[in-house]
């Protein structure tokens, strides 16, 4: 369970979503945000090749602000889009998406949704 922005505790289904950096030479990448209260010490993101970290995050669907932490120093995303933060600078912007509940694709293709018929 995750406590959104206001607090309260989001019963909403938590999404995996991976955000990645391109960080040449770095030896410490995180990542924080509204999903984790602007933490100073952040979300960790393992190395996945020469200068490139990742990490996955389980967060429910709705928007985030967000900014990288690499080497202690502070950086927007170079891929995601930006806002205004509010104190002169801006934040990188993370839009998660509830994922399609079973059959709806096919409702939307104009197909019947395939049912099991398996017994329990």
């Amino acid at each position: 369970m995750m406590v959104s922005r206001s607090g309260e505790k989001s019963q909403k289904a938590q999404i995996p979503v991976q955000v990645r950096l391109r960080a040449d030479g770095a030896r410490d990448v995180r990542v924080t945000g509204e999903f984790s209260d602007w933490s100073p010490s952040g979300i960790p993101l393992s190395p996945e090749g020469p200068g490139t970290w990742a990490a996955t995050l389980r967060l429910p669907p709705g928007e985030y602000q967000y900014r990288f932490i690499v080497d202690g120093e502070w950086r927007d995303d170079p891929e995601a889009p930006r806002v205004q933060n509010g104190l002169g600078g801006t934040n990188s912007l993370l839009k998660v998406e509830s994922r399609p509940e079973a059959g709806d694709e096919e409702r939307r293709n104009g197909k019947r949704p395939v049912r099991s018929t398996a017994k329990k």
